[in-house]
């Protein structure tokens, strides 16, 4: 072959490699000071001699370089985390896969742990998505920091993380990891010009004795983790034998869920809720019970959270309305019913309609009915949520927007809501409850309600000091066991015809004047 564009030395020396490494069938690689690549292959022939031939794969070599560059590309995008650059979803369950299969003879133990960031939602809010954005890799440096290279540490998505401890641990290591992870996490982060505080909650599970299925693990995980935001955040915890009862209740909860009568079982009780400044009744909250023959008393915290998860609250709502109806209608007073929907009933309008119907066959009027969704309930399909509630107030019914401070509704989100009142929960009591801080948090609450022409209501009032400070700061309306505990269906008819006689036949009145004194 002809090489014009070789030198007469190069094609020299292409002719004088080819005698040196001349053997029968071999291929070899010749790259030219230019950077042209040559395949050679040499065939022998006659007399002892030999034909090599070379050809120029320069372009080829270039595209198979592209290709693998390429690849390369995709296999980090298919399995790291762009923001964070830790392993993402997809590539950490198919390490978790491939551990599970190599230790599922011998049972060498490992720990599967799970967390997410407790105030995340907060800071994307207040301070935007870059800032947040930040916040997560920064996160993701503490975390390989404290956990090391040998654990395998992902991004799931969001504000979650997993990773996995392949090493056995004993109970009090995994604790102090535990525990190390939450108070790293929660030292303050400087972002630019901002200092941001958040704090971690983590679940873990071990391998084999929380599980030997990776859905398990998972499950049991996220159970410890559950658990761990329920019990005050900022903790860890590890999936245990309390856990294993726990969540065999939960199953034997949800199974009664699908197969009982719940017409028969479920009943509702009744908590007043009075003005803070002359202390009158104002309204009445319903309040779901369940007491089933084999479970005995299932608590409201059981079987709520649990029917919304599963789909059965559907079931439920209606039940609980209809009998919440039945009582109110028979009332000597005039003070409002109010009654907590789910997040299935104000983002779907099938299921609004459905309960107006209740409301329109119960003979109850409208004007004197509140419903009650929590910040939770707005987070996904805000416009359709906005959507049902228009339609109850356009029907009469009053909205209350629950457990105010706890969930993820910026200001500006209540502030374009459909609202006629602000409950705020009962965890600013607890938070500040030997603290003058909680004058100035309930002052602010209460003229922002002002502000946005809503009344205020802060539940779990247990003793006068928390009641002086709401009603120094202007909250209008107040709850709890200091005033009256929940009633049942004929105690609370009782209670209110009495509060009726002793005002003298005057009835309350529930506007925002009257309530301010």
């Amino acid at each position: 072959a002809q090489f014009p564009h070789l030198t007469d030395a190069e094609r020299k020396g292409m002719v004088d490699y080819s005698i040196r490494a001349q053997k029968s069938g071999d291929g070899y690689e010749i790259t030219t000071r230019e950077g042209r690549v040559f395949r050679t292959h040499h065939e022998p022939i006659s007399d002892n001699g030999f034909v090599g031939i070379a050809i120029d794969v320069t372009d080829i070599k270039g595209i198979q370089n592209e290709l693998k560059k390429l690849a390369d590309e995709n296999f980090l995008l298919a399995n790291k985390d762009e923001l964070t650059g830790l392993s993402n979803r997809r590539h950490f369950i198919s390490e978790l896969d491939d551990l599970i299969a190599e230790r599922v003879d011998d049972e060498a133990e490992f720990t599967l742990g799970l967390l997410d960031l407790d105030g995340f939602k907060l800071v994307n809010d207040i301070y935007g998505h870059p800032v947040g954005d930040e916040l997560l890799k920064s996160v993701a440096i503490r975390l390989r920091d404290i956990l090391g290279d040998d654990a395998l540490l992902a991004r799931l998505g969001g504000d979650e993380y997993g990773f996995v401890l392949k090493n056995a641990l004993s109970h009090l290591d995994l604790e102090q990891m535990g525990a190390s992870i939450c108070k790293s996490l929660s030292e303050p982060y400087k972002l630019g010009t901002e200092v941001i505080k958040v704090a971690a909650s983590v679940g873990s599970a071990c391998f084999p004795v929380a599980g030997k299925d990776r859905s398990v693990l998972f499950e049991r995980a996220d159970f410890a983790l559950y658990h761990a935001k329920q019990s005050g955040k900022n903790r860890a915890l590890i999936f245990s034998a309390e856990h294993e009862l726990r969540i065999r209740r939960r199953s034997r909860i949800e199974l009664k869920l699908r197969e009982t009568l719940l017409e028969r079982d479920l009943s509702v009780v009744f908590q007043p809720i009075f003005t803070t400044s002359e202390q009158d009744v104002a309204g009445v909250e319903a309040l779901a019970r369940w007491h089933d023959s084999q479970l005995g008393h299932i608590s409201p915290d059981e079987f709520i959270p649990l029917s919304e998860q599963t789909g059965q609250m559907s079931k439920l709502t209606p039940i609980l309305l209809r009998k919440s109806l039945a009582s109110a209608v028979y009332w000597d007073s005039s003070a409002f019913l109010s009654f907590n929907l789910s997040a299935a009933e104000v983002s779907s309008t099938s299921h609004a309609n459905c309960l107006l119907n209740i409301i329109a066959e119960s003979g109850f009027p409208v004007s004197r009915l509140v419903f009650e969704i929590t910040e939770t309930a707005t987070v996904r399909e805000a416009n359709k949520v906005f959507e049902v509630l228009d339609l109850f107030r356009k029907s009469g019914i009053r909205i209350a927007l629950d457990d105010f401070g706890t969930g993820y509704s910026s200001l500006s989100l209540i502030s374009r809501m459909p609202l006629d009142m602000l409950k705020i929960d009962r965890s600013f009591l607890d938070d500040f409850a030997n603290d003058y801080a909680a004058d100035a948090v309930f002052k602010t609450v209460s003229e922002m309600s002002q502000h946005l022409n809503l009344i205020s209501i802060i539940e779990g009032i247990e003793t006068d000091v928390q009641c002086n400070r709401a009603k120094a700061a202007g909250i209008d309306l107040c709850q709890g066991y200091l005033f009256c505990k929940p009633l049942s269906e004929n105690d609370v008819r009782l209670f209110l015809s009495k509060q009726a006689h002793n005002r003298l036949g005057a009835e309350p009145n529930t506007s925002r004047q009257s309530m301010k004194g």
